[in-house]
């Protein structure tokens, strides 16, 4: 896209706000979330006792490059039907950028500080760049974490969304929908986010529930399930039940198959013992790890949070995408607990 002769359209976009504030529950919106995975949607009308889920979706794309494939292109007119005008948008956690500034000023100043500081922490041409922020006040100093996006991926979601008659008004990266989704509003502490998808695993560690730090390796439960396949000579469709159904209840001798699924999701684990070590080394302010939350869907997994907690030796439980969502304490969610830990980016979006 020529941004050359649509400044107002770079004006809103750079403007963007990353960090959905409550005042959107007032503004109605459709989350989606497209990735390689799949395309993802849920969308929420809200009542005296808080949000409700209305419609919600998942549907696989065969296509590699999501957001020019014809099945999505058909998917968003689908649910378009549905009267949907507006989405707020996840983005993949590889296509962002995250670093933490002191701010030497207040609150009216942060904003210049931000933009004259990006590009020593943004590998992007500063007029190239799309960022939010967001500030806290830690050690008695003021604080910015900031998240920046390239303009052309911005822009290539823009089009995608507007050329199918669909206006977004805002994107966030997938660690900050996970952390305001999966850990509680009122909790307080040091956790780690280990999203396991199909083709990926984005693992972020958060602080009173602002991400801190995030990363993405392109190692997920797909590369397990054809592990598994190849070990064990058997088809991909029989290694995923095995893979879902048995996991780390296998016994040992059930020859290369337990081997495969424990050599497969070393390299997970030890993406997240990395991570647990450079939190750990790289301010000694930083504390301690208190307790890993799984999610994705590839969390689910028999046995592997329970092998996660012995190896690396924090606690470990999968995560409850409900827990900001004070009606569902009470009643029963339409999606269906075996698939509700991979909408845990979407339904941050929403979390209150």
């Amino acid at each position: 896209m020529n941004f050359t002769n649509n400044f107002f359209r770079i004006v809103f976009y750079k403007f963007l706000k990353f960090f959905p504030t409550p005042t959107f529950l007032n503004f109605s919106a459709t989350g989606i979330d497209l990735s390689s995975e799949g395309f993802r949607y849920v969308d929420f009308i809200k009542d005296e006792k808080g949000l409700k889920l209305k419609n919600f979706g998942f549907e696989k794309i065969d296509e590699s490059d999501f957001l020019h494939s014809i099945q999505a292109t058909a998917l968003l007119k689908k649910i378009k039907g549905k009267k949907i005008k507006y989405v707020r948008a996840i983005v993949p956690e590889e296509s962002s950028y995250l670093f933490i500034l002191p701010i030497e000023g207040d609150e009216s100043t942060a904003k210049g500080e931000v933009e004259f500081h990006l590009e020593e922490n943004v590998p992007l041409p500063p007029n190239s760049t799309v960022f939010d922020y967001k500030l806290f006040y830690e050690d008695e100093k003021n604080f910015a974490i900031v998240t920046a996006l390239s303009l052309d991926t911005v822009s290539t979601y823009v089009d995608f969304f507007e050329k199918n008659g669909i206006k977004p008004i805002s994107f966030i990266p997938e660690s900050h929908a996970l952390a305001r989704n999966l850990i509680k509003k009122e909790e307080k502490g040091i956790v780690l986010i280990a999203h396991i998808n199909k083709e990926k695993t984005v693992i972020a560690v958060a602080k009173d529930r602002i991400i801190r730090f995030s990363s993405a390796i392109q190692f997920g439960g797909g590369m397990i399930t054809e592990a598994i396949s190849k070990y064990c000579k058997i088809p991909l469709n029989q290694a995923e039940i095995i893979k879902n159904k048995e996991g780390f209840s296998m016994k040992t001798e059930d020859h290369d198959c337990f081997l495969a699924l424990g050599n497969a999701i070393s390299v997970i684990r030890d993406e997240i013992e990395r991570v647990i070590i450079y939190w750990h080394t790289h301010d000694e302010k930083n504390g301690a790890i208190e307790k890993i939350i799984l999610s994705g869907s590839n969390a689910s997994m028999p046995g592997l949070a329970e092998y996660l907690a012995e190896s690396l030796r924090v606690k470990v439980e999968k995560g409850d995408v409900w827990s900001n969502f004070p009606r569902y304490k009470d009643e029963v969610p339409e999606i269906p607990q075996a698939d509700s830990l991979s909408f845990a980016p979407l339904l941050g979006i929403f979390s209150e």
